[in-house]
């Protein structure tokens, strides 16, 4: 299956920050050293990193006003940017089963953002849509007599209120569209994120039913062990065509067979804390001499 690295959606900064790093700090900070373990390899590690960010609870989405919601929104875009990162690393240290129930958590809740997110602020873009329309129509409409009461020289206070009404148009038509077009984007990208994890949920899927096929049948029904001292052989390995491929292929024969010795010392060369074996060379053949 194909990598996956999900970037998660993140809105403008809400106000003060709490006094406690927020899970979104948290993740910010963690990233770079759980994405830089998975670049060396060492999946374990960024596997146990990455599940110290979960949280023991789903929080709950705070829908009580829009504030509120843009900021559960941006706390479950990083959950779900969170469920994906261990996934991932569950996938390259060998175990597929939990990788594949990270993926669904990260897939509910990318879809439960957008659909409380969607519902939360449409009536925003609604209600944007329809004051750029207004302050559009007023301004056309209007242009006459705003000229004319920029031209005063003394203005009354009624005629300052009316001036000002004509500049709050103004400034909907400048700032409405690019609220507008951020909102849609917002939508657009959780509705995405709410997608991105069809494909990967259907490749490790697809991988854990080929491999339990592959157990049940003779000659192994069931033995694991068995399985993998069949499986690890050269010609599998050599189909593995990048180091990142041939380690996550022996981390998950390994997950299966822990104390299998091909598989650890295959490993160990690959992460380079041993050097690989020698090449048996085929000693020549003696020519058969011709009788006389």
């Amino acid at each position: 299956m194909k990598s996956l690295i999900l970037v998660p959606i993140l809105f403008a900064p809400l106000g003060a920050q709490e006094k406690t790093p927020s899970l979104t700090d948290r993740f910010r900070a963690e990233q770079p050293a759980i994405t830089q373990l998975l670049a060396t390899f060492e999946a374990k590690q960024a596997l146990a990193k990455a599940e110290a960010l979960l949280p023991a609870v789903k929080p709950d989405f705070d829908k009580s006003t829009a504030q509120a919601g843009l900021a559960s929104s941006q706390t479950y875009s990083t959950l779900m940017a969170c469920y994906s990162l261990a996934g991932k690393a569950a996938v390259t240290a060998g175990d597929w089963a939990k990788a594949l129930d990270y993926f669904h958590k990260a897939k509910d809740l990318a879809a439960e953002n957008s659909a409380t997110t969607n519902a939360l602020l449409t009536p925003a873009l609604e209600n944007w849509n329809k004051a750029v329309d207004t302050a559009t129509k007023a301004l056309a409409d209007g242009s006459a007599r705003r000229a004319e009461l920029q031209a005063k020289a003394a203005r009354s206070e009624s005629e300052e209120l009316e001036l000002k009404n004509f500049q709050v148009f103004e400034d909907n038509t400048k700032k409405g569209p690019m609220v507008i077009q951020s909102i849609k984007g917002n939508l657009d990208g959780l509705k995405a994120d709410s997608e991105g994890f069809t494909g990967v949920i259907e490749g490790v899927d697809k991988s854990l039913k080929a491999e339990k096929d592959q157990l049940d049948a003779a000659p192994f029904k069931g033995d694991k062990a068995k399985y993998v001292a069949a499986v690890m052989n050269p010609t599998n390995l050599a189909t593995r065509t990048t180091k990142a491929d041939k380690i996550a292929f022996v981390n998950r024969l390994l997950f299966l067979d822990p104390t299998n010795r091909k598989c650890n010392r295959e490993l160990d060369v690959l992460m380079g804390r041993a050097a690989p074996e020698p090449e048996k060379s085929k000693a020549p053949r003696k020519k058969k001499k011709k009788g006389n």
